[in-house]
């Protein structure tokens, strides 16, 4: 095991630091750069200085810098406007799958895209309607491929649109689970999907957070389940109380 030295805790510590004094929620490569500069009697730092690069032009830099512009992303193939929420690597298809995210007035739509490790440009899976959101990504270990929930944006709020998924490989997208497609137990009638925990390593089966509505009606109940991709049966883990989603 590699142990850092004093100089790079302290580095570290100051870049924290930095970041917190901005009001900052990341801690990025300009923070490190400020945390170097201020370990002054480090070699980085007065190597930096003899070069003209000092405390106060990074001070200047960072905050000239929009907060919000750090976080978007420039990657090749993903548009303008979009920030990074999650990444996920896919080891059978040696795939970066990340979920973007944009605001649009009073909602925030997100969009997926995956890349080969070799290549450079992003490319983006599906074509989902203005109103609907990908999100809550999951992938496996032994298969080419990724789950992930729709939300359909519609009458001030959002509806489950269905779980989807999406081969890496000959990137063909199929709908899962549709509405109401569950085989729920009893005493519910009815199911949906609201976000997705993980997959079995072999692709079968499907951790989820669900909302179950009980035959007499009245209040929503939570879960932990499990889900069988094979005959869409699901499987109450454990009741998910004192949580609201």
């Amino acid at each position: 095991m590699t142990c850092l030295t004093k100089e790079c805790q302290n580095i570290l510590r100051h870049a924290s630091g930095e970041a917190d004094r901005l009001g900052h929620k990341h801690i990025g490569t300009e923070h490190i750069l400020a945390g170097i500069l201020l370990e002054q009697d480090c070699y980085a730092a007065r190597l930096l200085n003899e070069h003209g690069v000092s405390l106060e032009t990074v001070h200047s830099g960072i905050e000239e810098e929009p907060t919000k512009e750090l976080a978007q992303a420039k990657s090749p193939g993903i548009p303008a406007g979009y920030q990074w929420k999650t990444l996920l690597y896919n080891p059978p298809s040696e795939s970066i799958v990340v979920e973007m995210a944009r605001t649009e007035g009073h909602l925030t739509l997100s969009r997926l895209f995956t890349r080969h490790i070799a290549a450079e440009v992003y490319e983006r899976v599906g074509d989902p309607p203005n109103d609907v959101s990908y999100e809550s990504l999951v992938t496996c270990e032994e298969q080419p491929i990724v789950i992930f929930n729709s939300t359909k944006w519609e009458g001030g709020g959002g509806n489950n649109d269905g779980v989807y998924l999406f081969n890496l490989l000959t990137r063909e997208l199929t709908l899962c689970i549709g509405r109401d497609t569950l085989n729920i137990p009893e005493p519910y009638h009815r199911s949906w999907v609201l976000s997705l925990v993980s997959l079995s390593d072999d692709g079968q089966l499907l951790y989820l957070k669900a909302g179950m509505l009980p035959d007499t009606g009245g209040v929503v109940d939570y879960y932990l389940a499990s889900l069988t991709l094979a005959n869409k049966k699901l499987q109450l883990l454990s009741r998910l109380k004192d949580i609201r989603f």
